[in-house]
């Protein structure tokens, strides 16, 4: 089941947070991604009462070769990575997958040479979620 954001795309599935864990890492590394960041979320906030979901982590990947065609593109785009997937459990239970759009992020450049790179990333992203 899809999961709707204007700036990116997922999954909804009733898998629990640590299989899908595991599952996304294996596919980010399956296609070329590093995992070069970890920040869960519920470990910022004090209180963990008020949130609409049980666990959250935002994870900072990377491809390399894509990474330095982008900067080819432009020297400050890294302002606008890593590639984040969002895995968070709702306080239903359902565990979402959610990965940020990488051409609407590039898209705000008006940069085509970050558009294609993006594009690329995008592709690679969205075949990962099919697999998921």
């Amino acid at each position: 089941m899809a999961s709707e954001c204007k700036y990116g795309f997922g999954k909804k599935t009733d898998k629990s947070f640590h299989e899908v864990l595991i599952r996304v890492e294996k596919l980010l590394a399956e296609h070329g991604f590093g995992v070069y960041s970890r920040i869960s979320m519920t470990d910022v906030f004090d209180d963990s009462d008020a949130l609409p979901f049980t666990r959250y982590l935002i994870i900072g990947a990377c491809r390399p070769d894509f990474a330095k065609e982008a900067f080819s593109a432009d020297v400050n785009i890294g302002l606008l990575l890593p590639c984040n997937i969002v895995i968070y459990e709702e306080l239903s239970g359902q565990v979402v997958v959610m990965v940020k759009d990488p051409v609407h992020m590039m898209d705000l450049l008006n940069n085509p040479g970050a558009v294609a790179a993006a594009s690329k990333v995008k592709c690679q992203l969205e075949q990962l979620m099919e697999e998921f």
